[in-house]
């Protein structure tokens, strides 16, 4: 029964060598534990032996393998001392290595030269044991021993004073306690074999000395396994699979959860534990999870997916668009599906509303004119049935300057608004109202039958405008000019049609403004007609094609001139004489009539300053200005400048 309960700590220390030479083999701190534990299973292994083999080969198993092994176990223990604390360099290796050969060395040194009978007497039988019997000589070499722990105490209790971290002071205090463990039963081991031997004569087993290694040897083991107090590779990825901020899910071949990490179990709202056993189809909303499940069961285990992107449902309802990667992998022989999500709803977010910002207008929420194109084109796209069309009204607000001039920029941001609201209210669901521009806004009506349905549209915006706006306790009339192109009588592509809608809408300007115009052929001449006539009159100035002529004003009752009015005139070699009924309103729209009537009032300041040379003193000269010119706030001191510059009084 002995020889049985002999078996179980050489079971033990075997199964702890290679348990903690596999827990990480490339760690220097797990080979040199597992070398020393497995220094004391041989040690055990060579006591039980003893108990089994003949008489006569006791003595030199003791002397030539037993006690090596006891000196070598205890030099080990120095050298992984000096690896736990390596970091602190509190001993050098060299050093390290010398002194804990020592008592090996010491030993084998004498048994060469002396022989065994140098350490041991005999052998004795008493009853079922056999026993060395040692002399004092081994005595003086076991004390080596004692020297070495007390080595190892010294180690572990410099590098706990020298240690901040946390984490070190854990594990120099767990070796400093396994240290003192031994020391005990060291302690006790030896006053109950003296106790044993001395007084009452009791025969004592071989093995009842070495105990006190077994004791440090289950030390050693216990703290390994429930302090992390030797490296592990499987516990590394157990702390990366506790602490990592990524949801991990592990699941069966029916797709329900066997294992979640804390992470996992926050994303989903669960306490621990609590997440187990739970179908993950559960968790995702109706087209997913018929699009997971079927393909997860159909697949399973040869499964591989990266970034699969799905909208999962926690405890407490919230939505979140997460991505999963998965890949297979067998636990005991059974196959499952490693999960790792990632919550993007945040990204999603940001990217949703980045698109909505480049595709809308941040003043009304409208969507832009990038926005309106691509709709656009997408209509065109469309199959469209006999007798249907889609259109565009293009609208500008007249006027609509003198708000931002006279109240300033966010006050016309107010108008905006309030515009943008009313053009909502005319806008059906299905057609897309969009800002293009400052005061520009576009309507698209993607399908429609009837030209009286465009100019409905068209009347219900203008119409909607027609009330003042409120800006400053102060009430402002805005009116529309709307530009109306066909799709596909006026164009067959986007660009075509925006071009003609606002050549349409150019036209109803032209004329006043407040009305809407469709686009014609006959209006594109027209306006292609103005454009190259607004080319040649900006150019008119440099080329000194215009001419002044004046009517005099003649007093009846005396005959005698009194006066003259300057009257513009255009000589153009495109377009000959010009009346002023033709160009002066097209300088007007193009603000050229501010360049053009300065050169009229300095061409007719010198012409009368060159009467007045000739004696001409009395003769009145009249110029026409422009209201425009009137509204400059610098026209007073442009009116002194030419004067001054023509000498004229």
């Amino acid at each position: 029964m002995y020889l049985l309960l002999l078996l179980a700590p050489i079971i033990f220390l075997w199964y702890s060598t290679v348990d903690i030479y596999n827990r990480n083999p490339m760690m220097l701190e797990n080979r040199v534990a597992a070398f020393t534990m497995g220094l004391l299973f041989i040690l055990f292994l060579t006591d039980y032996a003893q108990q089994l083999i003949p008489y006569e080969y006791i003595f030199e198993l003791n002397a030539y393998l037993k006690y090596p092994i006891t000196f070598l176990s205890g030099g080990a223990s120095l050298i992984l001392h000096k690896v736990f604390t390596r970091k602190y360099k509190l001993m050098s290796y060299r050093s390290t290595i010398i002194l804990a050969s020592v008592p090996f060395l010491t030993y084998m040194i004498y048994l060469c030269w002396k022989g065994p009978t140098y350490f041991f007497h005999s052998v004795a039988v008493e009853g079922r044991w056999t026993m060395e019997q040692p002399k004092q000589t081994l005595f003086i070499c076991l004390t080596l021993l004692i020297i070495i722990s007390i080595l190892n105490n010294y180690l572990a209790i410099r590098a706990w004073f020298k240690s901040s971290a946390r984490f070190d002071k854990k594990r120099f205090t767990i070796l400093l306690r396994s240290n003192i463990i031994y020391l005990s039963a060291l302690l006790v081991f030896t006053s109950v074999t003296l106790i044993l031997s001395g007084f009452i004569s009791m025969p004592i087993p071989s093995t009842f000395p070495i105990l006190p290694t077994l004791v440090w040897g289950i030390t050693i083991r216990f703290m390994m396994v429930n302090s992390d107090f030797l490296p592990s590779s499987k516990r590394k990825y157990e702390v990366l699979y506790n602490i990592s901020p990524v949801p991990i899910i592990l699941l069966d071949r029916y797709a329900f959860i066997r294992e979640a990490n804390p992470s996992a179990e926050e994303m989903f709202g669960f306490d621990h534990g609590a997440l187990e056993n739970i179908s993950f189809g559960n968790f995702l909303l109706d087209i997913d999870r018929m699009v997971f499940l079927d393909n997860y069961l159909t697949h399973f285990p040869n499964i591989r997916w990266y970034g699969k992107e799905l909208t999962v449902q926690g405890s407490d309802g919230e939505t979140k668009t997460i991505l999963i990667d998965m890949d297979s992998m067998a636990e005991n022989g059974e196959p499952y599906g490693l999960a790792i999500i990632r919550d993007i709803t945040k990204r999603k977010e940001v990217e949703e509303h980045t698109a909505y910002l480049a595709h809308h207008d941040i003043l009304t929420g409208l969507p832009n004119r990038m926005f309106f194109r691509t709709e656009l084109e997408a209509s065109l796209g469309q199959e469209h049935v006999i007798h249907e069309f889609a259109a565009i009204l293009l609208i500008d607000l007249d006027r609509f300057k003198m708000i931002n001039d006279t109240l300033g920029h966010q006050s016309g941001d107010e108008a905006l608004k309030v515009v943008t609201a009313r053009f909502r209210n005319c806008v059906y669901p299905e057609d897309m109202l969009a800002r293009i521009g400052g005061d520009e806004f576009t309507v698209l009506i993607r399908k429609v039958s009837e030209y009286s349905n465009i100019i409905q549209l068209a009347d219900r915006l203008l119409e909607a405008i027609q009330a003042p706006v409120t800006l400053q306790e102060r009430d402002f009339f805005i009116s529309a000019s709307v530009g109306i192109s066909v799709f596909p009588t006026d164009g067959q592509t986007a660009d075509i049609l925006i071009k003609n809608a606002d050549i349409a809408m150019y036209h109803a300007k032209s004329n006043g403004g407040n009305q809407y115009q469709f686009y014609s052929k006959k209006l594109n001449a027209t306006i292609k007609q103005e454009i190259e006539m607004e080319n040649s009159l900006r150019r008119a100035l440099d080329r000194n094609e215009f001419v002044l002529h004046y009517q005099p004003q003649i007093d009846i009752s005396s005959g005698r001139i009194i006066g003259a009015e300057a009257l513009l005139r255009w000589d153009s070699p495109e377009y000959g004489r010009v009346s002023p009924l033709d160009f002066i309103s097209l300088a007007e729209r193009t603000n050229l009539i501010l360049s053009i009537g300065r050169w009229v009032i300095e061409e007719a300041c010198r012409e009368a300053k060159g009467w007045e040379v000739r004696g001409w003193t009395s003769l009145l000269v009249s110029v026409n200005v422009s209201v425009k010119q009137f509204m400059q706030p610098e026209f007073i001191g442009m009116i002194k400048t030419i004067l001054q510059e023509t000498g004229l009084q």
